[in-house]
Parts: C-alpha cells; structure tokens; sequence
C-alpha cells in the first residue's frame, strides 16, 4: 500500500511542479528536465524511476544554490571543494534555508514581493522534502512519519486532482482515528511494510 502512494505523490508533484513548455519557468521541473536533456515524461502519469531521479537531482540543485546564497559563495563550484564545515556550522546552514527556503510562509513572502519564480521554488523543496521524508519514513519502518505525510497529502493529494488517493487517505484517516482499537491499529500498521533483509534501513 505506501508504495501506491508514494507512485500517487509522484503523479501529484508533476501535476504540480512540471510546468508548460509554452511558458518560461525556471523553477519547473520542465525547465531542468530540459538542461539535463531528459527524456520526456507524461505529464499526468510518469514512470515512477525516472520522474523520481529528475525530481531528486531538481530537489538536491535547488538545496545546494540556497546553500550558495546563504554562504556568499562567488565561485560555486571551488567554494564547494574547500567547504568543510563543523557540525555547528553545517546545522545553522540547515537552519537557514529551511527557515527562508522551505516553509509556506517563506513562499508567500516571495510572491508578496512579486518573486512569483522563488516562489514557486520554495514550494517545489517543501513538496519534494515531504516526498523525501515519506520515502525515509519507509525505509525505517516508522508509520508515525508515514502518518505525518498522510495529514499533508490528504489535501495536496486533491489539490493537485488525485482525488481517488485524497479521499482514501481521508478515509484511512477517519477509520484509523474513530474506528479501530489501538491495538489492532498498530497490528495493520505492522503490515504494512516488509524488511525482506533483516537490516535497518532496508525495505
């Protein structure tokens, strides 16, 4: 079942974030599918590996420029080699972009300024960190993270048109808060991912 929903998240980010090729966005997903030459991708319906790679290498691109702007970095590509931050530093980076490049509220500042591009990137990294998280959340069998996903994508989900998958994470939602006992709430939740390999972090 998470990996039906994971596929849905992915039809939902492009609907989303993809763009038109009529219209000149450097923050859509087209627009970087084109600089790296990729293959074109249904719109409405990607194959799941490949839009998964674009919207990763987008996702990572977009991290590392914040990192750019927040460090003042003049040579982008020397400056990464001799960075070599301690822990304290590297984590008030961390901070700093997701303060100014991945909240909301961050986005509507940009389009209050008329930054219509920022804008659409700020919610590009939000969208695509809670893609990340569920991903992880998978990876570590944790269905409270899973959980936590669900609650944004009920409303992302048919925000975006998918409205099959919004209304089953709504009921999902409803059946697992109002109508099963605790314990046969975390039963179900333990089926719902298998480690094949006996290793953490392996699904």
């Amino acid at each position: 079942m998470p990996f039906h929903f994971q596929l849905n998240a992915i039809y939902m980010l492009f609907r989303t974030h993809l763009g038109f090729v009529s219209v000149h966005d450097p923050s859509s997903l087209h627009h970087h599918q084109t600089i790296l030459r990729r293959l074109k991708l249904d719109p409405k319906k990607p194959e799941y590996n490949k839009a998964k790679e674009l919207l990763n290498q987008s996702l990572i691109a977009r991290l590392m420029d914040c990192a750019r702007l927040i460090l003042s970095w003049e040579q982008y590509h020397s400056d990464t080699a001799k960075w070599r931050p301690s822990w304290q530093e590297f984590q008030q980076v961390v901070a700093e972009i997701t303060s100014m490049y991945t909240t909301t509220r961050s986005a509507h500042d940009a389009l209050e300024r008329g930054d219509e591009v920022l804008a659409h990137s700020i919610f590009f990294i939000r969208d695509a960190l809670i893609f990340t998280e569920f991903c992880d959340a998978i990876r570590d069998a944790d269905a409270g993270r899973m959980w936590l996903v669900y609650d944004f994508w009920i409303f992302m989900m048919r925000g975006a048109g998918c409205h099959n998958y919004g209304n089953e994470l709504l009921e999902m939602k409803a059946q697992y808060t109002y109508e099963l006992p605790p314990l046969l709430r975390e039963v179900l939740e333990h089926t719902w991912l298998v480690n094949r390999w006996g290793q953490h972090g392996h699904q």
